[in-house]
């Protein structure tokens, strides 16, 4: 295709006549030169035979001029060699005065024969050569050997116009053979090759083309749908284009077939009535491309992949931070918050014993949180060390049961336990201990009153195994690959029913993996409980497994030194407190109750409510001057709380002033809050004086 310029240059530029004829001497195509010697149109010609366009004496279809042009022809077509007709008469059409007068006319001609890759010719180039005028002045002077001399004169040049030609035939063959990509001529209903270049038959392993169908010459392309195409491309008249087009060859004998990709045009090639007859194709082997387009688009999806996973990582470690920080502040709220009451304010003893009792389990509550962030860092820096000695797996477990029964019992939970009492594993008891402790703390947590949490030691295959069972939420399908990951918590959202850092697990398993053993989860779904699983080897394996390595001393801190603090003052409650109306929503009891001896101190009159549901209708109900409310909470949030009240009318409290009370303190927190909503935003712990002045300043102007 990229030849096909040249050639129609060089029919258009040449001066003398050329026409090109088909193996049944029909015409292919013809010059501009050769138009206006015979007073005809291209569309008139082409496809149709030279005899019946030009038949010198219609009346006598096998006149001698006609019998001798048609021997020159059909000698070319026999012995593949050129052959000249020096002079022959013929009577063809010519224009004078703008229309054509048929008159007889002398013509010099030399017919060239155009061979395809067997060798055969496929067609035959004419050019021709009016010499009328020197053979009417031959004829007519007086001196013929002159006239003579003329006529050979043009013949010669003739032949050597035909010379030319042939090499730049030769030329464009060559550059056909040449082209960079693949070159196809398909003739007829089963698409027989006419012509295809080196580069096609590169692709197709070296196999013959020329003459065969394409389903004889590339079978295995039957099935690929490329016949459909070329019949679509036949029957409709209309080019077809295909890139990155997958297709399996047969390039070498033997083996399977070979996977290349190309980019290819099937464009139809028109007879002389308009109908699609042929298809050229021209395309372009692009596979070493495509296999670098899928090598980076492989390696873009690494690498998305990656980042998606340093995002999540960033992620996991931002919503870690915020939750350490709501799990931190909520317990020391309530602390700080009774320890000033405590001293600034006197209290009858069962007030004052139930208030302590309160700072002594927040206490407790935020050491297991510093102390679970304290091990997760030893894990970290590979710096948590066990001290190793026999100890009986069975005593381990009733001490962790014991600590966890009272909140069981309180929660109406069935612990139940079968426990082997003798049967020993080398451990480090505090920290076996801690292991117990974490799975069935996690079980009385998880499961709703009236359910159940079963204990079992037993051996089982060589081994110590510890099951844990409830009958409590159980674990999504989704999460159970996850459950044992650090700072990963199955709902981790402000809304989740409970709290916690999502470390327990995932420090279990370290000191689980520490002893040599190893740990499981299973559920089969949500609401349908979880059983936890330890198997630790027996004291005696473990011994001869450690034989030769000396039991390491236990590196475990000293508890931090006690900070030393500013003795509590007393705060002066603003007139704007005295009567205030105030709605205190947290779903922290300990929390509510601080808030509400606070406020009503400075005379303040208070509704507290645990919950999104139960707070907007108190709200409804007493139509507060101000709302004090925690932002997570389980089910619905501090911020659907408020956005349900500015939902309100003016009339029914809408713009009622809202302080956002929360452990979440981080600035994105407070703007967050603020655009919820709320007026103000007061981080846990606070200052009871800090927080009587954030409600004060907020309190509506009286009569």
């Amino acid at each position: 295709m990229a030849a096909s310029p040249d050639y129609q240059a060089l029919f258009a530029l040449s001066p003398n006549p050329y026409c090109l004829l088909d193996r049944q001497l029909r015409y292919v195509t013809a010059n501009a030169a050769y138009l206006q010697v015979t007073a005809s149109r291209l569309e008139d010609l082409v496809g149709r035979g030279l005899f019946d366009a030009f038949p010198h004496d219609p009346a006598d279809p096998n006149n001698a001029p006609a019998l001798q042009l048609r021997a020159s022809l059909e000698k070319v077509l026999a012995t593949r060699e050129r052959d000249v007709l020096a002079l022959i008469r013929y009577r063809v059409p010519r224009l004078e005065g703008g229309h054509p007068v048929v008159e007889d006319r002398y013509w010099s001609a030399t017919h060239t024969p155009v061979l395809d890759a067997h060798g055969e010719v496929a067609f035959i180039l004419q050019h021709t050569t009016d010499v009328t005028e020197l053979q009417r002045l031959k004829e007519a002077s007086a001196a013929p050997l002159q006239v003579e001399a003329g006529v050979l004169q043009r013949a010669h040049q003739v032949q050597l116009a035909n010379h030319l030609l042939d090499a730049e035939r030769r030329h464009l063959r060559a550059l056909f053979e040449q082209a960079p990509g693949f070159v196809g001529v398909l003739r007829g209903p089963t698409h027989v090759f006419e012509l295809a270049n080196a580069a096609y038959l590169q692709l197709v392993g070296g196999r013959p083309l020329v003459g065969k169908p394409v389903h004889e010459a590339l079978p295995e392309v039957a099935e690929q749908g490329f016949l459909e195409l070329l019949d679509r491309v036949l029957a409709t008249g209309e080019p077809y284009v295909g890139r990155d087009v997958p297709v399996h060859l047969l390039r070498h004998a033997g083996e399977p077939a070979e996977q290349r990709f190309v980019d290819f045009v099937y464009q139809p090639i028109f007879d002389a009535q308009g109908r699609a007859s042929g298809i050229f194709v021209l395309g372009h082997d692009v596979t070493e491309k495509k296999r670098l387009e899928l090598a980076r688009a492989e390696l873009l999806e690494r690498e998305q992949a990656a980042r998606r996973e340093a995002e999540e990582a960033n992620r996991l470690k931002d919503d870690f931070l915020a939750t350490v920080s709501h799990e931190l502040r909520t317990p020391l709220t309530a602390i700080l918050g009774w320890v000033q009451i405590l001293c600034t304010q006197g209290f009858p003893e069962e007030r004052r014993r139930r208030a302590l009792e309160t700072v002594e389990r927040n206490a407790r509550a935020q050491a297991q949180l510093i102390d679970d962030l304290l091990d997760i860092s030893r894990v970290l820096a590979g710096n948590l060390r066990l001290e190793p000695r026999p100890v009986a797996l069975g005593a381990v477990v009733e001490a962790a049961l014991e600590s966890v029964r009272p909140a069981a019992e309180a929660r109406g939970l069935q612990l139940e336990a079968a426990i082997e009492p003798h049967a020993q594993v080398l451990g480090d008891a505090a920290r076996l201990q801690q292991v117990v402790w974490n799975l069935v703390s996690n079980a009385v947590k998880f499961t709703p009153p009236g359910g159940r949490v079963q204990v079992r030691v037993a051996p089982r295959d060589g081994a110590l195994e510890l099951r844990v069972a409830d009958t409590g939420q159980g674990i999504p399908q989704d999460f159970l690959p996850h459950v044992f990951e650090r700072f990963r918590q199955a709902d981790g959202s402000p809304t989740r029913q409970h709290g916690g850092l999502g470390l327990g697990l995932a420090i279990a398993k370290h000191l689980v993996e520490l002893h040599g053993g190893s740990i499981g989860a299973e559920s089969p779904g949500d609401g349908q409980g979880a059983t936890f699983r330890v198997t630790l080897p027996l004291a005696a394996e473990r011994l001869a497994a450690l034989s030769a390595v000396p039991p390491t001393p236990a590196q475990v801190p000293a508890p931090a030194a006690q900070r030393a603090s500013t003795p509590a003052q007393p705060f002066t409650c603003p007139a704007q407190m005295d009567g205030l109306r105030v709605l205190v929503v947290d779903d922290e009891a300990d929390v509510r109750e601080m808030l509400r001896v606070v406020l009503e101190s400075c005379g303040a009159q208070v509704h507290a409510a645990g919950s999104v549901e139960e707070a907007f209708a108190l709200f409804r109900r007493t139509r507060p001057d101000i709302l004090l409310s925690d932002v997570g909470m389980p089910g619905e949030d501090g911020y659907a709380l408020v956005r349900r009240i500015r939902a309100l009318g003016a009339a029914d409290g809408g713009r009622t002033p809202a302080v956002a009370l929360t452990a979440y303190a981080r600035a994105e927190d407070r703007t967050r809050a603020l655009l919820a909503g709320f007026h103000a935003h007061v981080p846990k712990p606070v200052e009871p004086a800090e927080l009587v002045a954030a409600l004060s300043a907020l309190a509506p102007e009286r009569a």
